[in-house]
């Protein structure tokens, strides 16, 4: 049967659960006796000798209420002692240090010299090091075999089979026999001997064939008649206005068509008006007028009778008995001599009769 003290006017009494996490086993005993609340307790093993006796958790947690005489769960730490195991030492033994030899470093070969040369069809060099027993020459693209060879100097020849061709190889050379060692390496490249020189081409001296000078028919001038009096309307100023300006000249006719000018065209008066107040005059006009192009009449040239050139017989070229000619050695900028080809002069055609048919004015706007 519960206590009197443990019932109020509205009944049981009641209690916040307190927070126990993290106090001794024995003070969370104590503090939950003193709120009139039970506990319950477990524990959980730690090798932690620190956390030894301490609260890890509670149920319900600090912030429930619970009527008094009710119980608190709560799992403190119980601390286990590891295992024990002794060190073990194995047996000692004092390090062995053999005796010490310094590497030796023999000394970096060195390429002294290449001396190139080359023929029609073969490339050639001659070489000399220092520092070297052995060395090679060989092509990264396998172009010519790999030549293998003893000392720090000696020669090589690669086959390339035509002439003008540029080769590439690389010298190589070891400080040691067998091509072993340090290494030093050289490209080279060389060209074979010129095929203008490998293969001399023979000389023709240049063909002219035969010359035939152009024929020009016979001309004959065109036959004119007397000179007439003709006009010529062009779009004229007179003030602010434009009137048609009329222009006399003299010019006869030809019996091929065309006309020659007499006298150019002159200035003898004006015709009608055409606009007044022109613009283009210096007057107020809106839009000066347009005039259409003037076309005078087109009288085609006149060709007289073409007669074609007359060739006499062709005889065909006697050619002698061919001897080969004979080539001396030429140095490679050697070249034999050139001839120009001959092109005859050139008279472009006359047209007679076909002059100016406009007269030209200076000082005058035209519209």
């Amino acid at each position: 049967m519960l206590h009197k003290s443990f019932y109020g006017r509205h009944g049981k009494r009641k209690s916040n659960v307190p927070n126990i996490v993290g106090i001794s086993r024995s003070q969370a005993k104590t503090n939950l006796s003193a709120l009139a609340l039970n506990y319950s307790e477990s524990s959980e093993d730690t090798s932690d000798i620190s956390l030894n006796g301490l609260v890890k958790s509670q149920s319900p947690s600090n912030i429930a209420t619970l009527s008094f005489g009710e119980s608190v769960s709560f799992v403190y730490w119980n601390y286990v002692a590891p295992p024990f195991f002794p060190p073990f030492f194995p047996p000692f033994f004092p390090p062995f240090f053999p005796p010490f030899f310094p590497p030796y470093f023999p000394p970096s070969p060195v390429i002294n010299s290449i001396v190139e040369s080359s023929s029609c069809t073969d490339i050639s060099i001659t070489f000399s090091g220092t520092n070297a027993q052995s060395w090679r020459v060989f092509a990264s693209t396998g172009w010519t075999p790999t030549v293998d060879g003893s000392g720090s100097s000696g020669s090589w020849t690669g086959y390339v089979g035509t002439c003008g061709t540029a080769k590439t190889a690389t010298l190589r050379m070891w400080s040691d026999p067998n091509q072993t060692g340090a290494s030093v390496s050289q490209a080279f490249t060389i060209i074979t001997t010129s095929c203008s020189v490998c293969n001399p081409q023979p000389f023709f001296p240049p063909f002219f064939p035969p010359f035939f000078p152009p024929f020009f028919p016979p001309f004959f001038p065109p036959a004119c008649g007397e000179c007439l009096s003709y006009q010529v309307i062009i779009p004229t100023c007179n003030g602010e206005d434009v009137y048609q300006g009329i222009y006399t000249g003299t010019r006869k006719l030809c019996n091929d068509g065309t006309y020659q000018i007499c006298s150019e065209p002159v200035f003898t008066g004006f015709g009608n008006l055409i606009e007044a107040n022109s613009r283009g005059c210096g007057g107020s006009g809106t839009q000066p007028p347009f005039f259409p192009p003037f076309f005078p009449p087109f009288f085609p040239p006149f060709f007289p009778p073409f007669f074609p050139p007359f060739f006499p017989p062709f005889f065909p070229p006697f050619f002698p008995p061919f001897f080969p000619p004979y080539f001396p050695a030429l140095p490679p900028d050697d070249i034999p001599p050139f001839f120009p080809p001959f092109f005859p002069p050139f008279f472009p055609p006359f047209f007679p009769g076909f002059g100016p048919w406009f007269p030209s004015f200076s000082g005058m706007r035209l519209y």
